[in-house]
C-alpha cells in the first residue's frame, strides 16, 4: 500500500549491502554483509526499513545487543550499530514488526488488491453509480450486505471497484470487506474518519447505558444538570451515600445525596453523565471463575443479608443461620455495600477469596536458588531431557558442594512449572514440535484463519501416493500418485492429477492446467509445502507472471491442513475399499501370496483416474463437507456472487502464451540437437518442423518444453517457441483410449529401451540359440571323438606335418 499513500514517493527493494562490526553478548567481535530489506523515500525522510518479527527480535536482543535493542521510551526496536554506520547522512533506519501490521488492514488490502491493480474491470454506469452514493446518503448506517439486497442489479464487484477507486469509503482498518453485514460504507473520506474514531469511544449518554439497571457509579463521574455540573466526590458505602460537588453560574457547593436519588436521576435523564472511568470489575471475574461450592455459600450470604437489609431478621439470626458471628456479618455488609455502589449488586463481594489465602512470600531464595536456575537452564532446558528426578539430584549436590540447604523436590517441580512452556518444548525437543503448538500464520507472520475469507484466495496444492496397486500389461504392480488442488474456503476440490510418476513440476502444472480447464481462472494464491517442485523457476515465473502469490508452509506443516484432510477422506471412503489396497503392506512379513495386493491387483490406470474423478466432482463436491456443513459447489458458487467475481483472475485455456508457460521442460535434459531429416528426438520417438531443413538450424542444440500428458508434440525454442508434432503416433493402435493414458503408460515404460528391457526381451532367442550352439557343439564332439576311415574300410592314419618333410601332395 505504499504506493497509495502520498507522503511516500518511492521504495527500493534490497538497495545496497553494508559491512558492519558489533560485538555479541560473549564480548566477542563478529563482522557480517547486511542488506536492509527496504529504502523508503517520504516527504518526512528517507530511512532504510528492516522487516522482522516480534519474537524473533527478542531472541536476537540477547545475543547480539550491540546490533539488537529494544527503547523502552520510544517502544521500538532500535540497531545501535547501524546508526552508528548511518550518523552523520541523515538516513534512518527503523524496523517493522508484526505488530505494526493490523490484520484487519491486511486482510482488507488483499481483498481489494485485484482492483488495486490494472485490471480487466469494466466501468460502472455513471447513473448506476450515483443512485448508490444518494442511497448510502440518505442511510444513516450502510452495510454492503443491505446495499446489495436494494439494489439487486449490482454486483460485489460494483462496489468493491468504487472503494478501490475511493468514490465511496470503508474503514480498512476496523471492518472487514468480507463480512457484508457488518461492513459499513460512507460517501465521504471525512465521515469514514470519524466514524474510526468515535466507534471505540466510551458512551457518555447512550440509551442503552441509561436504561441499564446496574449503572457503574464511581468516584470522579462527571454529569450535567441543566446549566450545573455535578462531580462526585467521594461514595460512603455503609450508609450509601455520595458526596456531589456541584458548580453552576458562579459558585460551588458541596452537597450529600443518597446514591439510590443519584441513580435514580441518571435512569430518568435529569442527569447526563459527561465522563466516567470504567474499573475492570475484578470481583464479578473471581466469582465466574469460582468452585461450586464457593459459589453456593455466596449465594447463601446474599440471601441472609437480603433479608437482613430488608428487616425481616436480625443480625444474631443472619449469624446463627450463616454459622458465623455478628463482626463476619458487619464484615459481609461492608463488602456488599462496595459491590451495590459499584455496580448495583454485591454478590460477588460475598465470594471466598481463596486465591489469596496462605503464605505466597518465597521461602527459599538467595544462592540456593540461583543454583536451582543454573540446574534448570544448563540440565532440564536442553538436549538431555533429563526428568525432574535427575535434575533434583544435581541441584542437591551443587547444594552440597556449596555447603547449603538444598530446596525439596515438590519445590524445585514447582519452579520447573514457571517455565514458559515454548520454551521447554523448543529446548528440550526441538524447533518443529515448537511450531506446532504455535498459532497457524502465513507467510508474512501475520496470524490469520487458515480457512481464508472467500474463494479462490488460499488453493492448496499437496501430493500423496495412493494405496493402491494398478497393474500395467507385462509389467508390476505399481502405486500411483495424486496431486490435488482444494480452495481452503469452500473445501471444493478445484483439481486433481494422477500420474505415475513421483512428484515433480510435470505433477505441479498438470493440475494447475486442468484448474484452468475447469474453472477458467487462476487463484490468488497457492499454499504448498517446501517440496522442490514448488521452487520451481517454471512454477514461480507462471505465477508471477499472473500476479499469483505462493504462500509456503515449509516451516508450519499444520498449515496443510485443508488439503491433508482430502487425503484421509478419500483413503476412507474410496481407496481402502478397493481390491488391491495396500494397507496390508504396513506388515509385509506377515504377507501372503492370497492377500498381497500386489498380486491381487484388478484396477488398471485408466480406471482409477476416471473413478477419482467421479469421486471428487460428482460427489465430494457436491456433498455437505464437516468443516462448515453445506456443500463445497455451492459455497464457492456463493462467495464469488458475495466477495466478487474479478474478472481479471479469468483466462483463456486457450491462449497459447499460456499453454506455453504450463508445458515445463524435459526434466532429464532441457536441450535436445536438431538432426537432419529426423528433427529433435525424445524418448525414441522424433518430432519434426518446417525450420529444422534450414541450415540455420540444422545441427543446434535448442530448448524444448514437454507436455507430461501428450507425447505427440513438443515445443521448441527457434528464436520464439514453435510447436513440432511427431510424424507417427500411437493413436492408430489403441482406439477408444485417451490421449493422455497412453501417454502415461508409456512414460511409465520409459525403461522400455533401457540395456536390462532389451535384455530382458531378447531371453527367449537368446536361449534359442544357446541350445542350438549347445547341440552344434556336441555334434561337432562326437564327429571329433569317432576314427575316420578310408573308402575302402580301412583306417587312414592320421596326417602329420612337419616343416621341410611334406610334400604338396600330401595335402
Amino acid at each position: 500500500m505504499c504506493e497509495k499513500v502520498s507522503e511516500i514517493k518511492a521504495v527500493f527493494d534490497q538497495p545496497v549491502t553494508f559491512q558492519l562490526s558489533f560485538k555479541t553478548s560473549d564480548g566477542k567481535y563478529q563482522s557480517i554483509r547486511h542488506t536492509p530489506d527496504a529504502f523508503r523515500v517520504a516527504e518526512h525522510g528517507v530511512k532504510f526499513i528492516e522487516c522482522k518479527r516480534v519474537e524473533e527480535l527478542l531472541e536476537l536482543s540477547k545475543k547480539y545487543p550491540d546490533r539488537y535493542i529494544y527503547d523502552e521510551k520510544e517502544q521500538c526496536f532500535r540497531s545501535p550499530v547501524m546508526e552508528r554506520k548511518l550518523d552523520g547522512t541523515g538516513i534512518g533506519y527503523v524496523y517493522f514488526t508484526d505488530a505494526d501490521c493490523n490484520p484487519r488492514f491486511l486482510a482488507n488490502i488483499r481483498h481489494l488488491m485485484d482492483y488495486l491493480r490494472n485490471s480487466k474491470q469494466k466501468d460502472i454506469p455513471t447513473e448506476m453509480e450515483q443512485q448508490c452514493i444518494n442511497f448510502i446518503t440518505n442511510s444513516p448506517v450502510m452495510e454492503i450486505g443491505e446495499l446489495l439486497r436494494h439494489h439487486p442489479q449490482l454486483k460485489a464487484d460494483n462496489i468493491l471497484q468504487m472503494v478501490a477507486g475511493r468514490r465511496i469509503f470503508v474503514d480498512l482498518e476496523n471492518d472487514l470487506l468480507s463480512d457484508l453485514e457488518t461492513c459499513k460504507l460512507f460517501t465521504s473520506e471525512a465521515s469514514c474518519q470519524v466514524y474510526s474514531l468515535t466507534r471505540d469511544a466510551k458512551p457518555s449518554n447512550n440509551s442503552q447505558f441509561l436504561s441499564s439497571i446496574n449503572i457503574p457509579i464511581s468516584k470522579g463521574m462527571i454529569c450535567r444538570h441543566g446549566e450545573q455540573q455535578w462531580l462526585l466526590q467521594s461514595i460512603e458505602p455503609v450508609k450509601q451515600t455520595v458526596l456531589v460537588e456541584i458548580t453552576g453560574g458562579k459558585k460551588t457547593q458541596l452537597k450529600p445525596f443518597k446514591l439510590e436519588d443519584v441513580r435514580g436521576l441518571i435512569q430518568s435523564r435529569e442527569l447526563s453523565v459527561v465522563h466516567y472511568e470504567q474499573e475492570e470489575d475484578v470481583h464479578t471475574s473471581l466469582m465466574l471463575s469460582a468452585s461450586e461450592d464457593n459459589q453456593k455459600r455466596a449465594l447463601k450470604r446474599h440471601a441472609a443479608l437480603n433479608q437482613l437489609i430488608a428487616g425481616d431478621i436480625n443480625r444474631h439470626q443472619a449469624a446463627q443461620y450463616l454459622g458465623c458471628s455478628t463482626r463476619t456479618i458487619r464484615r459481609y455488609l461492608q463488602r456488599h455495600g462496595e459491590g451495590v455502589t459499584r455496580r448495583g449488586n454485591g454478590l460477588p463481594e460475598l465470594v471466598d477469596k481463596n486465591q489469596e489465602k496462605g503464605n505466597s512470600e518465597r521461602v527459599i531464595g538467595g544462592r540456593s536458588l540461583e543454583l536451582a536456575n543454573d540446574v534448570i537452564d544448563s540440565e532440564y532446558l536442553s538436549a538431555k531431557n533429563k526428568n525432574v528426578a535427575a535434575i533434583h539430584r544435581d541441584y542437591v549436590r551443587l547444594c552440597k558442594d556449596e555447603h547449603i540447604e538444598s530446596g525439596s523436590y515438590s519445590w524445585l517441580r514447582r519452579l520447573i512449572k514457571l517455565v514458559d512452556l515454548g520454551k521447554r518444548v523448543r529446548e528440550r525437543e526441538g524447533h518443529k514440535k515448537f511450531k506446532a503448538m504455535m498459532p497457524i500464520t502465513t507467510s508474512d507472520g501475520v496470524i490469520e484463519s487458515r480457512r481464508g475469507a472467500r474463494a479462490y484466495e488460499y488453493v492448496h496444492i499437496d501430493h500423496t501416493q495412493l494405496d493402491q496397486a494398478l497393474k500395467f500389461p507385462n509389467m508390476k504392480p505399481a502405486k500411483p500418485w495424486l496431486t490435488v488442488a482444494s480452495d481452503s474456503y469452500s473445501r471444493d476440490v478445484l483439481a486433481v492429477y494422477l500420474t505415475m510418476n513421483s512428484p515433480s513440476i510435470y505433477s505441479v502444472l498438470m493440475v494447475v492446467r486442468e484448474l484452468i480447464q475447469r474453472h477458467g481462472r487462476f487463484p490468488e494464491s497457492f499454499c504448498v509445502d517446501g517440496g522442490a517442485e514448488f521452487e520451481s523457476v517454471v512454477f514461480e515465473q507462471l505465477c508471477a507472471f499472473f500476479s499469483v502469490t505462493i504462500h509456503s508452509r515449509k516451516s508450519n506443516p499444520r498449515g496443510g491442513s485443508a488439503v491433508e484432510s482430502v487425503f484421509k477422506q478419500l483413503n476412507e471412503a474410496v481407496i481402502h475399499g478397493l481390491t488391491g489396497n495396500t494397507k496390508l503392506m504396513k506388515n509385509p512379513r506377515q504377507l501372503t501370496s492370497k492377500v498381497n495386493p500386489f498380486q491381487n491387483a484388478l484396477w488398471d490406470f485408466q480406471s482409477l483416474k476416471q473413478l477419482l474423478e467421479d469421486y471428487f466432482y460428482e460427489h465430494y463436491n457436491k456433498t455437505e463437507h464437516p468443516a462448515h456443513m453445506l456443500i463445497p459447489d455451492d459455497v464457492l458458487a456463493e462467495s464469488l456472487i458475495l466477495h466478487g467475481d474479478r474478472d481479471n483472475r479469468k483466462i483463456d485455456i486457450n491462449d497459447e502464451h499460456l499453454q506455453i508457460m504450463m508445458l515445463p521442460y524435459d526434466k532429464h535434459k532441457r536441450t535436445r540437437i536438431i538432426q537432419p531429416v529426423k528433427g529433435v528426438e525424445r524418448k525414441g520417438k522424433y518430432y519434426g518442423h518446417d525450420l529444422f531443413s534450414s541450415p540455420e538450424w540444422l545441427g543446434r542444440e535448442v530448448e524444448i518444453r514437454i507436455d507430461p500428458e501428450d507425447d505427440s508434440y513438443v515445443y521448441c525454442n527457434l528464436n520464439g517457441w514453435k510447436r513440432c508434432k511427431r510424424v507417427a503416433v500411437e493413436d492408430r493402435y489403441y482406439p477408444g483410449i485417451d490421449r493422455s493414458v497412453i501417454t502415461e503408460a508409456s512414460s511409465f515404460t520409459r525403461s522400455f529401451h533401457s540395456q536390462k528391457a532389451r535384455a530382458e526381451r531378447a531371453v527367449p532367442i537368446n536361449r534359442k540359440i544357446a541350445d542350438k550352439e549347445r547341440e552344434l557343439k556336441e555334434q561337432q564332439e562326437d564327429e571329433m571323438a569317432k576314427p575316420s576311415k578310408s573308402k575302402t574300410g580301412k583306417r587312414v592314419p592320421s596326417l602329420r606335418i612337419e616343416p621341410g618333410v611334406n610334400d604338396i601332395d600330401d595335402f
